[in-house]
């Protein structure tokens, strides 16, 4: 099955729609859900197809691709930093079940989106690049199966501002750079594998009080809790 650009565009009945796209589709066109107001989605993939990029087309694994270039009411901005483009996604959209593959800045700006979910069909080794950078709204990520995880790449959730608390996998060995600056945990637990701490990996991170370094780490990276201002004890 493949969804050609702009195919449901405009289509205005689809407002408040749980919107299911099966796992064997293979192409999802530009703006193909341009002009909806869906309030979920779950999806095997985000961006043009399951192998990411398709170099006949711009390329791009975001969330907006779906959704079009052309803004409309209803919509707001969201700059993939891969493409180079500016996409416009419903502000309605506040679920995002993934089934099959993530990829790099799969939600990159896409600051209304409050869940996501990556479902135990995927087989993920790291939380990837800026994959829920500068998403504002986000308030919960659950992956379903952590196994095989070993790193947080970096920028993936920078400045994810309302994401009060995140469970870090006990298998992680990496939290690359700046992968949770300015978040506002409550807490945060570091696992007892973990290697490396990159630098800025929690700059900015206001709400920590708290943190036990493991045992296991060999680098703190420059500025690793900069201006983490209500740091008050540090366990070595």
């Amino acid at each position: 099955l493949e969804i050609g650009e702009w195919a449901f565009e405009n289509c205005s009945g689809l407002k408040n729609w749980d919107v299911v796209l099966p796992d064997t589709i293979q192409k999802i066109s530009l703006g193909a859900f341009s002009g909806t107001a869906i309030k979920s989605l779950t999806t095997p993939f985000l961006g043009v197809g399951p192998n990411g990029a398709d170099y006949t087309e711009r390329y791009s694994n975001h969330v907006g691709y779906m959704f079009g270039d052309e803004q409309w009411s209803g919509s707001y901005a969201a700059y993939d930093s891969v493409s180079e483009r500016t996409y416009y996604l419903p502000k309605t959209l506040k679920t995002v079940t993934i089934t099959k593959q993530i990829n790099n800045n799969n939600f990159e700006n896409a600051e209304e989106i409050e869940n996501i979910i990556v479902k135990d069909t995927v087989e993920a080794t790291e939380y990837p690049d800026n994959f829920a950078k500068n998403c504002k709204s986000l308030e919960s990520v659950v992956f379903e199966n952590t196994d095989k995880i070993t790193r947080i790449v970096k920028y993936a959730f920078f400045s994810c501002v309302d994401l009060e608390s995140f469970v870090i996998p006990e298998n992680i060995v990496e939290i690359d750079t700046s992968a949770f600056g300015y978040c506002e945990f409550s807490e945060i637990q570091l696992p007892e594998n973990l290697k490396t701490i990159g630098v800025r990996a929690f700059e900015n991170c206001l709400g920590i009080t708290s943190i036990v370094i493991p045992v296991s780490v060999e680098t703190i990276g420059s500025f690793a809790f900069g201006c983490c201002t209500n740091l008050v004890n540090v366990a070595v």
